[in-house]
Order: C-alpha cells, then structure tokens, then sequence
C-alpha cells in the first residue's frame, strides 16, 4: 500500500525519535559502564535514567514536535518506557501507521525481526476490525507485519496458547480488548489467572530455587498463592503460570489504539505493570498526558483524498422521522445514479450505503423503532429486504459481509449505538438521524461513519466527494453545531467549517459559485501540465512509471561497509541471581547473585527476511536479493562469521536502506532532469487532438464561505466575487498585493488541492501553487504568467522548502531555454511565458515588487 504525504511525515517523526532514542539511551549506557567499572555501585542503569526525556528534549530542537512536555511511565519494575502518540484523525490510517510503526521500532531501535506486540482497542467493532485485516495475509496491513517478520507473524487472542519458541521464531501480535488488560480485581480476569497454557516460560512449579531465581530478576511477577495447591511457603515462591505473566516477561511494544480510551490511572498502571518496552498510542484527541509526536490535521486528509468533504446537513424542526427517512432515500438513490454512470464512464465501483440512526428503545416501552424503520423501507420505499442490514449490539447482519464486494447487495445499515465508534466503510454516504431526542449529540458520535472518501480517491463527479446529513426533530443550527463537535472528537478541528447546512435555516459553511470576468466568459483558458513522450506518443506525466520506473537498481552497489561497525559478540551474557530464605524467617529474602554466564547465538542467517525487509525501498525482489547476497559475500570475504553476521543482520538491512534511499533520489533527480533537457518531459501547450492533457481553467468555481460573510470585490480576480474566509492572513496580504499591482491582467486564487494547477519533479509530492498572476503584455507583445506560492516565515529552508524552490528553479530553466518535445507533438506557439516563484513572509512585498513588473 502506497503512504500518503502526511503518514510519511509521521514515520519520519518517528524515525527522528528513534534515532535520538537510541544515542541517548547509548549514552547512558557508556556512562553507566564507566561507573560500574569505578567500583561504584549505586550507578543508575541507562533504562532506569531519564534518557526518554533527553531524547525528547533534543528531537524538539531539531523539529517542530507537537507537545512540547514530556510524560514519563515507568514499568512495574521502575524502567523509563519510552512512550509517544500520534494524532491522527478518523480515516487517516490508524492502523497502517501502526503496522508501519512496529516495523520501524522492532527493527531500526530493537534490532529484531521477532517478538511480542500487545495491541489494545477500546471496542468490540475495533477488535472484529483489526482482527480480520491482521489475519488476512492478502490485506496491506499483514503484508507490513510480515514484511517486517519475514513472513513469520502470528496473530493471536488472550485465550490462545503459545510457547516460548513460537515467540523466539515469529512476530507476535496479540490482540486485547481495553477491558480485558484492566486489572481492577484480578482474581476474577482469566489473563491473570494461572493457567495450564505457557509452561514453557516458567521453571516447573516445584523448582523453587529456579522461580526465586526468576522472581528476583522480575520482581513484578505474581507468585502463585503459597497456601493453595500444594506449595511450600518455606521452600520458596512459585511465579504464576498466568498470561499476564508471561507478558511482564516478554516486555511487549504496545500499541493502544484510540489511546485517549485508556487515559485512567488503572488503565495506564496495567499497561505499564505489563513491562512494556516501548508503548504508542494513536488517538485522534489525545490527552494531555498523552506525548503527541505528531498531529495531522484534516487538510491534510482531504489534500490526500481521504476524506469527503464538505458535509452537507438537511434538518426538519417539526417533520416526522418518516419525512427524514424519504429525503434521506431520494439522496441515496441520486447518488446511486451517479455511482452508476461513474462505473460506467471509469470503471470504478462504489455502492452509496444509507446509515440509519434509529431511536433506541425506551425503558418498559414496546415499540421498536428499527423495526418500525425496516418495514417503512420496504412497504413504502420499495427497497429490498436483501439491502437491509440491522446492527445493534445483540444483533450483527453484518458479520459475514464484504461491503466493498461488488455482488454485495447492502445499501441500508439500520442501527442504535453499535456504529458510533470504529466502524469504517468509505460506501457511507449518507447518515440519517431518526431520533426523536439529542440528534446533535447523535451527531457528534457518528458524523465520522460518512466522512471516508471511498479508494482514498476523488471521483470526476463533485456530489461523490460530498458527504449527506438528514436529521429531524433538530434545528438546523444544532445539528451544524453537533457535527462540529463531532469533527472535532474525530481530530478534524481544521476542517469543522466544511458544514454546508440545508432545510430550516442555515449556519456555519454554504456554496457558493464564483463566476468569471464577464469579459472572459466563455473563453476556453489552457495551460501547459507535465506531460510526458511514453512510447512515442504525450501523456500525463507519471512519477511512478517515468521516474521510478526508469531507476536502474541493477547498477546500485552499497560502497559503505567500511562504516558499518558491526557488534562483535557472538555470544550474549546473561547472570542468574539467587532468592533464598534470610536467617531462616519465613517471608525475608537474601539475593545472592551468580557468576556470568554465556549463550551462544544461533548462525543461522536468513537471507529471504533481510530481502523482504530490504523490499520497503527496493521494489524488485530479484535486485534486492542481489544486493544482500554481494553485502553478505563481502562480509564474510572480511572474516566476519556467520553467528556476528546473524546478530546484526537487522543492523545491516538498515544501514542498506538508508543508503538505498539516498541513491534512489539521486537517482530520481538525474531521470528527472536528464528527461527534462532531451525534451521527453516537457511544459508546453498541445493542440487538437491533445487539448485534454493541458490544464483547462474551469468556467466556475464552487467555494465554501460563511453563512453571514460579505463578499470582497477584487476586480482582477478571475472569478467572482471572493470570500476572505478562504485565506489566511498571509494569502489575503499578497492577494491583494497582487490585485493593486497595474501591471496585472488577471489572477486566480488556486484554491482546491486534488483538482487545480500541479506541478511534479523527481519526489512523489505534488506541489500546488497558491496563485496564478497574468500580467499584461509588454511591448513585444510577450504575455506573462507566474505561478506564486506563498510561504511563512518558520518554513523557510525546511527540507520541504527548499525541493520546492529547487524544482521552480529547474523548471523555469527548462522553460526559458524553450526545449520542444521529442518527436512530432504539434504545440500552440502564443507569446505567453510562464514561470513558477516562492515568497516568504518576511520579504514577500519586496518579492512581488521585483517580480510584478513589465520587461521593457
């Protein structure tokens, strides 16, 4: 599965952390061991110190980290555990940032492909979720686990069993509900139950000597109860054959989705009494005691084509349920319609599903609103029994069905509460609330079922990327205001003005239609995109197939072995330590610690886990393979054995990739550059019968302002009027710079990401000006256009930044020196020149000064 701009930027943010996690954490350890060997024996070991907090603290130095604070935790025996959140919203991928997570945490800070993760979810529907993804070896969220596994991941459920070998060859992912881990009376909860199921981790219940062994070097295991079952209270403990166990042994990483559920003091304390070596929650509201690493925003879901928006909220104040439920019905039919003529134009399905929020049953009452609905549905709307789903809590239609599958007949999902948390289909489209009481409150807890764009992808036809509200009993000003608070519960704070409200009256966001010029009405504008000679013939250019694709991995060979410092043990130390009865008191212990002793590590290197770990940057596989057997062959050429090749095998891989990736850019930036001089990428604009691969200017525009805003005048606007709601401060000072400027014809705002000017280079991002300026012509005749994209002042020379002004540079060199397409490609030769500039907020009026200008 492909990562969008902004998951990147969170695994970036992580990768970042990791790195200062593990310098700090090393230094540390350098300081711990120097003092041990002076002898001093209070010396603070490096998990027990505050390096989580020193890596904090240096990661916001270098970048911009949302929460400024660090929280410490600290596991039941005291450890700090490094723990951090990403804020990510509903529908921005929670769970394949999760996934991604662990491949990075596992093995560019733990230096494994094995282990055990506890991954936690606050709800049935979650649990059911993630569960089928996870355990379907052809969903993408596997094929991550496995990727970062080799292959060798096991999913399993708190009731299943599992050995201690089963986690020494596989990942392992053991799914737990929020509920099962809180251990508010524990004798009663099965996980921390003795249990007949991992006796492979636990010495045998009447080796004393062995479990005082073990309790001693995790003092935080329950022993079993030493006046039951035959235990000897003078011999010495026994450690409790429980799960909960066998988890504080393995010191799991811990994922806890909706993190912000597991915010109560007995939540945390259990999951940190777990041990865990490293926890990351990922929430759309984190708490405030919550690290948050990372925050994305809605603009950015909706920039990646996440999300649908705007939501457009119908309301009756005084119409029945009935009423509701028939707009409601006439919208999804519409959308059906159009669902139907999009199939058969592009070739993409999408099946528009109605949720209905039924009233739930009031205590001593009979009635039974769902059913009252399903009947109205198909006695008086002539749908289908077959289309129907019901989902409440004691009752899940559901289960068994695909609703992404094309013979799946479901358009109506009728439900209570059941849906208000976790469940995910893009199809939604159209949310009915039929309560007769607290529909904002509805509102708020399932606006986030219909805001999932469906393939993460906007369709040609606008009412498809929109989403539907219908709601009675409710003014319309508080359902606008419930839908609000709901995309602010779903991490969306930045886009709960996108509210376009309908039926009594009207609030928050409306349409608007910007119209032309009178003068340019009618006028069909184009514009050159980058295009492409592919085969001989012009194309839209394509990232993916004309660079990537273009990359020639045969030739890449790692050159930096000489900087790899391996680990040189071959052997790992370990030191048991002894519990024994102190002066023969029953209850009082002495420690007694043992001489160190050593464990051989397997040599056993395998080679298809370090390609399939290596394929995260290598697409090719057969190249991959190439690359790992040359670096292996060349290790062992230097002497290094087989056991040393083993432990730092993950190592290795990283090293690899880093290098890899910077190859690849290279790379990426010759293809670019050298397809740019021999004109095979170009910027020109194509005549008939290539009219459609330039960009056309639309002839309106659809905006969303504020219900009660005044329209601005900006007389050279090419549409009209404008809405200041639509800028920031920044937008709006050069906005009307560039209109006050005489030497301007006309200029346009471009202001829809996804569907206005882009322009692409040797990276996968799009970048997509904020202006577009036509100056009048000079006296040669010469027509100017300039694409300006305005940045602020803490932007400036981020690595963002400065692509960006590097590809303008090379693009506006490319055009000055007016290469023509390779091959017989007909051009419209005019006497404009185009060109693409950045302004930052500290200089931008002396940059529009220099810029806004006639040539003489």
């Amino acid at each position: 599965m492909e990562l969008k701009d902004y998951q990147i930027k969170v695994l970036d943010y992580l990768e970042s952390y990791l790195s200062e996690l593990k310098t700090q954490k090393d230094e540390k350890q350098e300081y711990f061991e120097f003092q041990q060997h002076k002898g001093n024996k209070a010396a603070v070991p490096p998990e027990k110190s505050d390096y989580c907090q020193l890596a904090w603290q240096s990661l916001k130095a270098k970048m911009a980290v949302y929460r400024a604070n660090y929280t410490v935790r600290n596991d039941g025996m005291a450890r700090n555990i490094p723990n951090i959140c990403f804020k990510v919203p509903t529908g921005g991928g929670k769970t394949l940032l999760a996934t991604a997570a662990i491949q990075r945490i596992n093995q560019d800070y733990f230096k494994r492909n094995n282990g055990f993760v506890l991954w936690i979810v606050p709800s049935d529907t979650i649990y059911s979720q993630t569960s089928k993804q996870l355990r379907n070896k052809e969903h993408p969220y596997r094929q991550m686990l496995d990727r970062a596994s080799g292959g060798r991941t096991l999913i399993l459920e708190k009731n299943d069993s599992f050995s201690a070998q089963d986690v020494k060859d596989n990942l392992c992912i053991m799914l737990l509900m929020l509920q099962a881990s809180n251990r508010q009376n524990k004798n009663t909860l099965k996980m921390f139950k003795d249990s007949g199921r991992f006796e492979s981790f636990f010495p045998q219940l009447d080796d004393y000597n062995a479990n005082n062994r073990l309790h001693s070097a995790v003092p935080n295991l329950d022993p079993a109860d030493l006046l039951e079952g035959g235990h000897n209270v003078i011999s010495g403990i026994s450690i409790k054959h429980s799960l909960g166990n066998v988890l504080r042994l393995l010191r799991p990483i811990a994922i806890f989705d909706e993190g912000h559920r597991g915010a109560s003091k007995l939540a945390q304390e259990t999951i940190n009494s777990f041990n865990a070596s490293f926890i990351v929650e990922l929430s759309a509201t984190p708490k405030d005691h919550s690290n948050v690493l990372v925050n994305v925003g809605g603009q950015e879901l909706k920039k990646e084509q996440m999300i649908k928006l705007p939501i457009n909220v119908t309301s009756y104040g005084e119409a029945n349920w009935q009423h509701t439920l028939n707009q409601a019905h006439a919208k999804t039919i519409e959308l059906n319609k159009l669902t139907a003529k999009y199939q058969a134009d592009e070739g993409r399905y999408i099946r528009p599903i109605m949720v209905i929020k039924a009233e739930p049953r009031r205590q001593g009452s009979t009635y039974d609103h769902v059913g009252a609905i399903k009947s109205y549905l198909i006695k008086n709307l002539n749908v289908l029994e077959a289309e129907i789903r019901i989902k409440l809590s004691e009752k899940n239609e559901l289960r068994d069905d695909d609703l992404f599958d094309k013979l799946c007949p479901v358009r109506y999902i009728i439900t209570k509460d059941a849906l208000k948390e976790g469940w995910d289909c893009s199809f939604a489209y159209v949310l009915a609330i039929l309560s007769n009481s607290r529909s904002e409150t509805a509102l708020t807890q399932f606006i986030g079922r219909v805001l999932r764009q469906p393939h993460a992808l906007e369709t040609s036809i606008p009412a498809l990327n929109q989403c539907y509200v219908f709601c009675d009993n409710a003014d319309v000003n508080s359902a606008a205001n419930g839908i609000k608070k709901g995309l602010e519960e779903e991490g969306m704070g930045d886009v709960s003005d996108q509210v376009v409200t309908g039926g009594d009256g009207a609030t928050g966001k409306e349409k608007a239609t910007l119209q032309r010029l009178k003068k340019f009405q009618g006028t069909k504008i184009f514009l050159p995109s980058l295009n492409v000679i592919r085969d001989g013939k012009p194309a839209k250019f394509d990232y993916y197939a004309d660079i990537l694709g273009d990359i020639q991995w045969e030739t890449y060979c790692f050159e930096k072995l000489d900087n790899i410092a391996l680990e040189d043990k071959e052997e790992l130390d370990y030191q048991n330590q002894t519990v024994d009865l102190k002066n023969e008191k029953i209850g009082h212990f002495d420690i007694f610690t043992g001489e160190k002793q050593t464990e051989h590590i397997s040599n056993e290197v395998s080679i298809t886990l370090m390609v399939s770990q290596l394929m995260e940057k290598v697409p090719n596989a057969w190249q991959a393979y190439r690359i790992i057997e040359h670096v292996l062959s060349d290790l062992r050429t230097k002497g290094v054995s087989e056991a040393k090749l083993a432990r730092n095998s993950v190592f290795i891989v990283e090293e690899i990739k880093k290098d890899c990736f910077r190859w690849m850019l290279e790379q990426s930036e010759v293809i670019f550059r050298g397809k740019l001089d021999d004109g095979i990428i170009f910027l020109h604009l194509l005549a008939e019968p290539l009219l459609t691969l330039n960009w056309q200017m639309a002839e309106t525009v659809e905006v969303q302002r504020n219900s009660n805003e005044t329209a601005v005048t900006l007389e050279k606007s090419m549409f009209q009027p404008q809405y200041l709601s639509n800028y920031n401060k920044l937008e709006e000072s050069v906005a009307y710079a560039i209109n006050n400027k005489d030497v301007v014809e006309w200029w346009h705002r471009l202001a829809v990401k996804g569907t206005e000017y882009s322009i692409q280079g040797w990276k996968r991002e799009k970048i997509y000006p904020d202006f577009l300026v036509k100056l009048e012509a000079d006296k040669e005749g010469v027509e100017r256009l300039y694409f300006v994209e305005s940045k602020g002042e803490y932007l400036e020379g981020n690595k963002d930044t400065s692509y960006k002004q590097e590809l303008f540079n090379t693009i506006n060199a490319t055009l000055m020196g007016d290469i023509k397409p390779k091959g017989e490609v007909e051009l419209i030769n005019g006497k404009e020149k185009m060109s693409f500039h950045m302004v930052f907020e500290n200089e931008w009026q002396n940059e529009l000064n220099k810029l806004l200008v006639v040539s003489n």
